[in-house]
């Protein structure tokens, strides 16, 4: 299976509305270490606080 780039910006979308959408303790990237709650898809915040969808709309345009 060949995956192109409009397969990655589907996926990512899909991840970003998850969290929109589902209780974070129900994602299949969430998991508990020591005591605390991690999102494994990110260190720096959920997909939620990423914007893709603004972002990918307008791919191919120059963004400053």
């Amino acid at each position: 299976m060949q995956i192109n780039r409009e397969d990655v910006v589907q996926a990512a979308l899909v991840l970003e509305r998850w969290c929109f959408n589902e209780s974070c303790t129900r994602c299949p990237f969430w998991y508990e270490m020591d005591g605390h709650n991690y999102c494994a898809v990110s260190t720096k915040g959920a997909p939620l606080s990423w914007n893709l969808e603004e972002f990918l709309r307008t791919r191919g345009l120059n963004h400053d």
